[in-house]
């Protein structure tokens, strides 16, 4: 699961807006069941975001935890990252903020989804969780 963790001011997004970036973010793990793919957005108080000791009212932090997949090598993240900043660097730009994306990769042995371990990628079972958009529980396992 690809995880975004977006933290904003206050009414920074409109509700069509995070709609949108929300649906633009998915496009970017075509490869996955949607499912997998969360957008979190949680908006601070003017006085709850400091940068260098003073307020600061106008920045954008989003972290991003893949789980579902890990990014090997140079190119490979490269290419993502590119992917990430044709989505955010408009939008970003737009809203005339500063902004900053980390993204944190965990095994994917330590997540499961309802109790459930998620099927290896690319496997059968991982299609059959993106036909059903949703997880599925193997017949005869728990």
């Amino acid at each position: 699961m690809p995880l975004w963790d977006i933290h904003t001011p206050v009414d920074f997004f409109s509700p069509t807006e995070k709609h949108s970036l929300a649906q633009s973010i998915t496009k970017i793990y075509s490869m996955l069941p949607t499912f997998y793919v969360r957008v979190r957005f949680t908006e601070l108080p003017a006085d709850s975001y400091f940068t260098g000791g003073k307020p600061e009212s106008n920045f954008v932090h989003l972290q991003i935890w893949h789980l579902a997949r890990q990014l090997h090598g140079t190119e490979q993240r490269q290419g993502f990252l590119r992917k990430v900043d044709e989505v955010l660097n408009p939008v970003m730009e737009a809203k005339g903020c500063d902004w900053e994306y980390t993204i944190d990769e965990s095994p994917m042995d330590m997540w499961k989804l309802n109790g459930i371990t998620p099927p290896e990628a690319n496997s059968a079972m991982e299609k059959e969780w993106k036909r059903a958009d949703r997880p599925v529980k193997e017949a005869g396992k728990m």
